[in-house]
């Protein structure tokens, strides 16, 4: 999927989600302020998406199938209509018109802060000149410990993006989570995002 406007949101970037102790969110948007009017608008039209999932996010929404990811112990429940498959070691959820795509990824090492201090290299496999501005704010998730980390980088057509990578301390090993979204898709699934993201818990 070819993205005219890639906006990467995690866990930790949609903070009505989850109880975060940094506020990775604002931290992009602060961050890119001070940055050439390209990269502003690009955090600005993050943070409008953001608060646009926010004033959504009170609709109910139908609850599909209920899914588990073993490996790093933990279970959710995908909303009525989205679709869910596994791709090698990733587990995508993605939204009917496949705009939202949420990824997640159980590494093979178990070391949690490892996992952390590698987290670049995943960023390095699909975005390029990488610039981070949060190190790592650490957010709560249903009571399991996490790391958001978040920035600017380049995309393959060499427009500037925002990226937010969040890295989950699941009761058997880490996982990271990341959402790529189309702006226009991440509107209409609000709702939906918000009460996916919420019911990630331990099994």
């Amino acid at each position: 999927m070819k993205f005219k406007l890639f906006v990467t949101m995690s866990v930790a970037s949609l903070a009505f989600a989850v109880s975060a102790c940094g506020g990775a969110a604002n931290t992009n948007t602060n961050a890119a302020a001070n940055k050439p009017a390209n990269t502003a608008n690009t955090a600005n039209t993050a943070a409008n998406t953001a608060n646009t999932a926010n004033t959504n996010a009170g609709a109910a929404v139908a609850e599909g199938d209920t899914i588990k990811i073993d490996e790093a112990g933990i279970v959710m429940i995908v909303p009525k209509g989205f679709k869910h498959s596994k791709d090698g070691v990733d587990t995508i959820v993605m939204s009917e018109d496949e705009g939202v795509d949420i990824r997640f990824t159980v590494p093979k090492d178990g070391d949690y802060n490892k996992v952390v201090s590698d987290a670049a290299e995943e960023l390095d496999s699909y975005l390029n000149d990488i610039k981070i501005e949060d190190q790592g704010s650490k957010v709560d998730v249903n009571g399991m410990e996490g790391t958001s980390m978040s920035g600017t980088a380049k995309d393959s057509d060499g427009e500037v993006v925002m990226w937010d990578l969040t890295i989950i301390n699941a009761p058997k090993k880490p996982i990271l989570v990341n959402i790529y979204a189309e702006k226009t898709s991440m509107e209409k699934h609000a709702a939906e995002v918000q009460a996916f993201l919420k019911s990630v818990k331990k099994q």
